[in-house]
């Protein structure tokens, strides 16, 4: 069975090398705004796929959660350094030819959609991956990995849109409270939604309901 790692270099759509060097390009050139963007976009260094990307970007990221909006090859050396990850990033040289590359950022947004696009392309693959190989291995019951699963699914899901993802059990939840309040309502003689004009039919359904 292929490791990830090989299918993440077999298929385009799960890295692109020019939008993670044009997006650490535009940070490193010190493009105001570009690393608030950035951040709120891609929270994790493993949104990139290279791992030298990875370090340069966590390092940039460090100094953004210091309250710096803007960074360039010299705070970037220096962050690199402290947190001992400077060769690991390519040196100063790997810096400054980021720098270098800078062709203006007029497609940045778009450049952080792809990589953004791809991240979680990657980590669906790892998802699938942990699906096939999982249900040999685990040893608890298959609802408790079922579950084990959704929760990661649900997290995945969550960290796409800015409001909370339902999962079945919330359905379920609020279909048992539903159903538990006409209840109720019922057995007080009131209505528990709208009267549909018809006796038998508000006595039967309790009104209707949205």
């Amino acid at each position: 069975m292929a490791k990830p790692q090989d299918t993440y270099q077999k298929e385009h759509a799960l890295v692109s090398d020019t939008a993670e060097r044009s997006v650490l390009a535009t940070i490193a050139f010190s493009v105001e705004g570009a690393l608030d963007q950035a951040a709120g976009q891609l929270p994790a260094p493993d949104a990139f796929y290279h791992q030298r990307h990875q370090h340069i970007y966590a390092a940039a990221l460090a100094l953004h959660k210091e309250g710096k909006a803007e960074v360039d090859v010299t705070t970037l050396q220096q962050k690199l350094k402290e947190q001992g990850t400077l060769q690991d990033a390519g040196g100063i040289q790997e810096l400054i030819a980021l720098s270098g590359e800078f062709s203006g950022s007029s497609l940045y947004s778009e450049h952080l959609e792809v990589i953004r696009d791809a991240w979680y392309r990657r980590r669906l693959v790892d998802m699938g991956q942990q699906l096939t190989t999982a249900p040999v291995s685990y040893e608890g019951s298959v609802m408790e990995l079922l579950n084990k699963q959704q929760r990661h699914m649900d997290q995945l899901l969550g960290s796409l849109t800015s409001q909370r993802v339902a999962t079945w059990q919330d359905v379920q939840q609020a279909v048992y409270e539903d159903v538990k309040n006409i209840s109720e309502r019922r057995k007080e003689g009131e209505l528990a939604g709208i009267s549909s004009g018809l006796n038998e039919v508000d006595r039967q359904l309790g009104g209707w309901n949205p």
